[in-house]
């Protein structure tokens, strides 16, 4: 997995503690977990559908935009390491 995409998940970790909102981090830490064993399945030669995942990054950028803009700075960044490896 990318460095920096390890720094950018550590990141959305790090403003979901703070957010200190038990439904927000209820709804993303699934997805995070589903972005970790993805991209290191990716490294084992594993497929998965990786793109859902990428479309639903997306789609919480735009969600998340105007009540949380940290998040869905960080979204928009993992959504950009995400596609330039190919996801």
């Amino acid at each position: 997995m990318s460095e920096e995409l390890k720094a950018k998940l550590a990141a959305l970790c790090s403003e979901l503690d703070r957010a200190d909102n038990p439904e927000l981090t209820e709804r993303l830490k699934p997805l995070i977990t589903s972005i970790e064993q993805q991209l290191s399945a990716e490294g084992d030669g594993a497929t998965s559908d990786e793109g859902s995942v990428v479309t639903l990054v997306d789609e919480l950028v735009a969600e998340f935009e105007v009540d949380h803009p940290t998040l869905s700075r960080i979204f928009a960044d993992i959504s950009i390491k995400l596609s330039s490896m190919g996801i």
